[in-house]
């Protein structure tokens, strides 16, 4: 968040909260797409509930769900 604040990035959004369902449906179809850079992450579920919602969606090759995607 500092980088984006430092770079005046104001076209980038960050958000740390938990949603529900809903609010992560209703951001989803407000986005482009969906950058997850995370190296880890359990089960990848938010990369791949952008993907079945059509978002396109990029992850690293060092990152877990690599073998899933």
């Amino acid at each position: 968040m500092r980088f984006v604040a430092e770079n005046k990035l104001n076209n980038v959004k960050v958000e740390i909260k938990n949603k529900d369902n809903e609010e992560h449906l209703a951001d989803f179809q407000k986005i482009d797409a969906y950058v997850s850079p995370s190296r880890g992450g359990g089960f990848s579920i938010i990369p791949r509930k952008s993907l079945a919602l059509g978002v396109p969606t990029i992850i690293t090759d060092k990152y877990s769900a690599e073998n899933y995607m």
